[in-house]
């Protein structure tokens, strides 16, 4: 540049630090929060209004699908029973006005078995879009278990009812025994 005929450098320094420090900070929070998520044993999938955008290996397992090209050509009521489908534009209401929810819902799989899945649900933005992250997990485990107690307490509860009735029958037994040595001995 030129001045009164002479000639000076002019040149702008910026600091750049704070912004590569947060960059960096910004990729490894994304990169925790990747690897968190596909090391899940829960199910998470991200769903938009057109879709499935994005499901994690664990999801596909649940699921019972192979591989993730199928999932992402599929709404999400494709996936869940007749009675189930009713419920997901009122989960996808919920969740963006409450900022989550949970709900059970049943899926079928492909092989024809059904499976109940608790999800719960969060919205989040991606590329600017309001999306659905759902994660969830198979409660067949958990609802097998409930149906083990609840038998085993029918069970504990007839073999209780049936040693009190043996318990009282020997009793009356004692009773009436103790009465006819009563009578015995006057």
């Amino acid at each position: 540049m030129s001045i009164h005929s002479k000639k000076y450098l002019y040149s702008i320094v910026h600091g750049v630090t704070e912004k590569n420090i947060i960059q960096r900070r910004l990729a490894e929070s994304e990169e925790q929060y990747r690897s968190l998520v596909e090391t899940s044993r829960f199910g998470v999938i991200i769903t938009h209004i057109m879709g499935i955008i994005y499901a994690n290996q664990a999801s596909l397992t649940i699921l019972g699908i192979k591989s993730l090209d199928p999932v992402k050509s599929l709404l999400l009521s494709e996936l869940v029973t007749q009675d189930s489908k009713k419920y997901l534009s009122i989960l996808f209401d919920k969740t963006v006005e409450k900022d989550q929810s949970v709900s059970g819902f049943q899926v079928i799989r492909p092989d024809g078995t059904i499976r109940t899945l608790e999800i719960r649900s969060s919205p989040i933005s991606v590329k600017g879009e309001i999306c659905i992250q759902n994660s969830f997990f198979d409660v067949i485990k958990r609802k097998e278990l409930e149906n083990a107690i609840s038998l085993t307490n029918k069970k504990l509860n007839l073999i209780s009812n049936l040693i009190r009735h043996d318990v009282l029958n020997k009793l009356s037994a004692l009773d009436i025994s103790f009465d006819l040595l009563r009578d015995q001995s006057s």
